[in-house]
């Protein structure tokens, strides 16, 4: 299987010379996610690593819109 990373051997070897600058790299790369605008800073990692879909699909928000309306 191919690695969605280019050069996936430069990747790990430019990020083991940023943890020997930062204290927490993971917090680091985070940030970094973060102002590219990849993540949100509120980013649910747990559904991410899932692999869940993030999107919700049309039926989806026809039924939240139905109970938001139901409840107002």
């Amino acid at each position: 299987m191919r690695s969605v990373v280019p050069r996936p051997k430069q990747a790990k070897n430019a990020l083991a010379s940023l943890q020997a600058k930062r204290s927490d790299l993971q917090r680091f790369v985070f940030d970094i996610l973060v102002q590219k605008v990849i993540w949100q800073e509120d980013e649910n990692l747990d559904l991410t690593r899932a692999n869940y879909p993030m999107p919700f699909t049309d039926s989806a928000l026809r039924a939240a819109k139905r109970i938001d309306h139901e409840t107002v």
